[in-house]
């Protein structure tokens, strides 16, 4: 075992340890986090250069989805609002393949996307949904950190 099989091994314990259950305000709480994050790089996205104005409207539309979700769940009173946590799940997965892919990784507007990419397993897990994949790029703490300080 090499050293970044530790360093992955040790992230992916660390992850599953700092798993807390979260509750109906934490989701609203992070649902609006992410949401008001994905509006501040709507200027960053339409004056990007590197994309093009087909990508843009997809972009754009898929913060629009991110937005349509939280607003939902902020006004659900059922406690269940699992369509919307996958709208939003959604959003960012569209958001993240692009932005991800046409910033450099130090951008502010490329963490911005970690941060929401590292919210998604508490949201899904909030409404009982799986979120199986690669371990988080942050921990929720510091994804919440992160995106309630990004302004575009």
């Amino acid at each position: 075992m090499n050293r970044r099989d530790i360093v992955v091994v040790a992230s992916i314990l660390l992850t599953r340890c700092s798993t807390t259950t979260v509750t109906p305000s934490q989701l609203a709480q992070d649902a609006a986090l992410i949401a008001t994050a994905a509006n501040e790089m709507s200027p960053s996205i339409l004056a990007a250069t590197n994309l093009s104005a087909p990508v843009k409207v997809k972009t754009i539309a898929a913060i629009s989805s991110i937005q349509a979700g939280a607003l939902k769940i902020a006004q659900d009173t059922s406690g269940q609002p699992v369509t919307s946590v996958q709208l939003i799940i959604a959003g960012i997965q569209v958001v993240a393949s692009i932005l991800l892919a046409a910033f450099p990784p130090t951008a502010i507007i490329s963490v911005a996307v970690h941060a929401m990419i590292s919210l998604v397993p508490a949201i899904a897990s909030a409404v009982g949904l799986s979120s199986a994949g690669a371990p988080p790029p942050m921990s929720a703490e510091q994804a919440r950190a992160v995106l309630g300080n990004y302004r575009g």
